[in-house]
């Protein structure tokens, strides 16, 4: 298996390790147009895993079941005809119910399963790397059936690899990625082939800028006498020129327009109310946020606010170290209290720490989370909550919040709706800070947690 340049390139970027050894970034996205050549990338990636780290279980992931069945076709023969290779597999298993490939243990005994991506596929099987192929179509509830397979891991990793995007929710989790990746976000490896979305459609150096493989196996003569003809033109600049088309909504939650148009200049906060939230796990991350009332154009609205953001990816921080970050922001503003979302990931974790220093914690169990997270959606779309354009947009703090409101998925809960991390492609944790601090400050300090539930 020869790979052509661009494809090396691909796997010195997905593989890259950290000083430590670990992969430099848990997840990482390889997005270009159809038939260029992602699967030899993916055999590759595969081979790696089973035969040089001798990874216990990895597990390849397509949306179509004649997708999965034909990358192990593909990946098998290459086996097989590699001697040195082939002799270190125990079994091929090619069924409805187990399609697989597994090494004898003196091998390592590692196992590739092949698998058709549904609400429950891949529960039950702990993997250490997972293949996304087809990414453009992930339902959010395969990957809640998929992703916490990887959870107990050292060193994990996961793979998207697709072509351009639909504007459906489908492609709701590639458009995370692709938000992530544009944004610079370093907890990603982000590859994408596209043309300028400005692009002529007839441009032919557009077509090569967004196929690697151009002239190598996807002829021009083929794009322009087969394709161009026969395509509708919005399919060709989709799967041929890599371009998405527009979405007109931000996590089909808020839209984007709406969003943008509530952003405002930074204001003095007046009488804040601060809210933190903190997410625990391998890539750990915490945000402070500030809610507070104020004047524009002679109406009263809401403003939130980012203070503080960090995300920590291979840190172990512990709930002192989020707390010692919020404590100076209280202090400046003269407060005794923070409010926190009980229903959070780290969030309980915090209590004692804020408690031991002298800080009432606020809390909001799951019913009032759904009452703020409806309510904020609510505010944002009727424009009474505005929300402060950081200064240094590029900066740490940067365009997180933003990048969280178009990457954002909810759930239904009860008659409202509650932000969901498990089906969001993005870090939630600044808009859930700005939830929890917008509802506070609405509520006053002295919101009763009973009396909110009667």
């Amino acid at each position: 298996m020869v790979l052509d340049p661009w494809q090396r390139d691909a796997l010195d970027d997905h593989l890259a390790e950290a000083a430590d050894g670990l992969w430099l970034t848990l997840e990482s996205v390889e997005e270009c147009s159809r038939q260029n050549g992602k699967g030899e990338i993916i055999n590759a990636i595969a081979l790696l895993h089973m035969f040089v780290l001798r990874t216990k279980t990895t597990i390849y992931s397509a949306h179509e079941f004649k997708t999965a069945k034909e990358s192990y076709l593909k990946l098998a023969a290459l086996i097989r005809n590699t001697p040195d290779l082939h002799k270190q597999v125990e079994y091929y298993h090619n069924s409805n119910e187990d399609t697989s490939i597994k090494l004898w243990d003196e091998y390592g005994g590692g196992r590739l399963r092949f698998l058709t991506r549904s609400k429950d596929g891949g529960r039950g099987f702990t993997g250490d790397a997972i293949i996304f192929d087809e990414a453009f179509n992930i339902a959010s509830a395969a990957l809640d059936a998929l992703l916490p397979t990887l959870s107990s891991k050292p060193n994990p990793h996961v793979y998207y690899f697709s072509s351009a995007g639909k504007t459906t929710a489908e492609s709701d989790v590639l458009y995370g990625l692709k938000l992530q990746g544009e944004a610079g976000d370093l907890s990603i490896i982000w590859r994408s082939f596209s043309a300028d979305p400005d692009a002529d459609t007839d441009d032919v150096e557009a077509w090569a800028e967004a196929n690697p493989a151009f002239g190598i196996r996807i002829t021009e003569r083929w794009i322009r006498t087969v394709e161009r003809r026969r395509m509708t033109k919005a399919a060709f600049r989709r799967e041929r020129m890599g371009i998405w088309e527009p979405r007109l909504t931000a996590g089909s939650v808020i839209p984007a327009r709406k969003w943008e148009g509530n952003g405002i200049e930074p204001l003095d906060p007046v009488k804040p109310t601060i809210a933190v939230d903190f997410r625990t796990g391998m890539e750990q991350s915490y945000a402070i946020m500030a809610a507070f009332a104020a004047e524009l154009d002679g109406r009263d609205v809401d403003v939130v606010d980012l203070v503080g953001y960090e995300l920590g990816v291979g840190e172990e921080w512990d709930a002192d170290y989020v707390v010692e970050q919020t404590l100076p922001v209280l202090r400046d503003h003269g407060l005794t209290s923070v409010a926190i979302d009980d229903y959070g990931d780290g969030n309980p974790l915090l209590v004692k720490p804020f408690t031991d220093a002298g800080i009432r914690v606020i809390p909001l169990n799951l019913d009032s989370m759904r009452n703020a997270t409806t309510g904020f959606i609510d505010g944002n779309l009727n424009g009474r909550i505005l929300h402060v354009i950081p200064e240094d947009d590029g900066g740490e703090d940067g365009n997180v919040l933003d990048l969280a409101v178009a990457g954002a998925a909810t759930v239904k809960s009860g008659k409202g709706r509650l932000w969901s991390p498990g089906r969001s492609a993005v870090d939630l944790v600044t808009l859930r800070a700005a939830t929890v601090a917008w509802w506070i400050h609405r509520n006053g300090e002295d919101y009763d947690l009973e009396d909110s539930i009667a």
